[in-house]
Order: C-alpha cells, then sequence, then structure tokens
C-alpha cells in the first residue's frame, strides 16, 4: 500500500531516480498495483533534462506491501516501483525494468506499449 508522502522508486529511463507520493487519484487513503498517483521528482539523472521538483501522474507497477489475488497466491516485492506517464497515458520513458503484475496491466488498451516493453508480467 503507497499512501500520500511515501518514496517510490521511478523504474524507467524517463530522467527521474527517485520520487514521492503527492495524491492519489481514487480518493482513498492508499493506492495498491495498477493505480494512478500524482508524484514528485525528488531526485533526478544529471545527464537527463531538468524535470526535477515537476509533478507528474504514475502508474504503480509493484508495492512492498504484500497483497492476494483471488485465487489464493499472494505477491510481495522488495520496492516500490512506478513508471511515469502522461495525462493523455501515454509513457514518458522508453525503456522499463523488471517485472510487472497483472494488476497494472488494467490499462491495456491505454497503454499497448508497456506490454511490449514488460520483460515478465506476473
Amino acid at each position: 500500500m503507497v499512501m500520500v508522502r511515501t518514496k517510490l522508486i521511478i523504474n524507467d529511463n524517463s530522467g527521474g531516480l527517485l520520487g514521492r507520493c503527492i495524491q492519489i487519484y481514487n480518493k482513498k487513503l492508499y493506492a495498491n498495483t495498477g493505480e494512478v498517483i500524482k508524484i514528485s521528482i525528488k531526485k533526478k539523472n544529471p545527464k537527463k533534462k531538468n524535470i526535477k521538483n515537476k509533478m507528474y501522474p504514475a502508474l504503480l507497477l509493484t508495492i512492498k506491501k504484500q497483497f492476494y489475488r483471488k485465487n489464493g497466491i499472494y505477491i510481495k516485492f522488495s520496492k516500490n516501483r512506478v513508471l511515469l506517464i502522461t495525462e493523455q497515458y501515454k509513457l514518458l520513458g522508453t525503456r522499463y525494468k523488471g517485472p510487472i503484475t497483472k494488476e497494472s496491466l488494467i490499462f491495456k488498451k491505454k497503454i499497448q506499449k508497456l506490454i511490449s516493453l514488460a520483460k515478465y508480467i506476473l
């Protein structure tokens, strides 16, 4: 579960390295995998364009807290990872590192490229 002010690792090559959750769009106290949140960039790659302290929507891909599926399996990751997107649900980066859960593929029709970039789908 990701709450407001949670530190998140940006897991693409858009230029940001570390972010902080600013807002959760579904009006709850926390967000799970596959949900869109708004983050602020706190640390950036020095070789990339200047995106520090700007706010972007992001798609939650993995969370530390274990979550259960309906078939009885629970999944737990070591880090909270997000993927930066635009307001029109297009990817900001061109590469992605790491696995993607099935719950984060809710936006299949909007983010077709995410499926092709994924190495593993859990």
